[in-house]
């Protein structure tokens, strides 16, 4: 398979790259804008492997079985490290689960409020 049919199969379920890769950038800057992180790479790689598997999600074909099995791989491998960790630390481990749950309702918002502005300028 040539590398042109690859990036034609691939825009057909992901979405066009620069579509997708404005929406992933404001669910990133959402993420991360004025938000005390405190989350280590593991936790950043996977909220950042989730923004991607959403931008693609909005962006490209929403009935793309494998993105939804994707965001909810990355979030069972945390949920498994966050058993890990409380069941090691105990009452840090749980200390630690509580500001990551933080973390994400705060990013959650800004991630809704991010997405219409990037929708309202897609539709301009």
């Amino acid at each position: 398979m040539s590398i042109e049919s690859v990036l034609a199969e691939r825009e057909e379920t992901h979405g066009d790259f620069v579509e997708v890769s404005r929406v992933y950038s404001g669910i990133k800057e959402a993420l991360y804008d004025g938000v005390h992180n405190n989350a280590d790479a593991r936790f950043e790689a996977a909220l950042d492997m989730i923004a991607m598997k959403m931008a693609r999600i909005v962006c490209g074909n929403p009935y793309h079985k494998d993105s939804w099995d994707d965001i909810a791989g990355y979030a069972t491998l945390i949920s498994k490290e966050l058993e890990r960790l409380s069941t090691k630390d105990g009452e840090a481990g749980e200390d630690y689960n509580m500001g990551i749950v933080e973390l994400i309702a705060q990013c959650n918002e800004k991630i809704k409020d991010r997405i219409w502005q990037v929708d309202e300028k897609t539709e301009k």
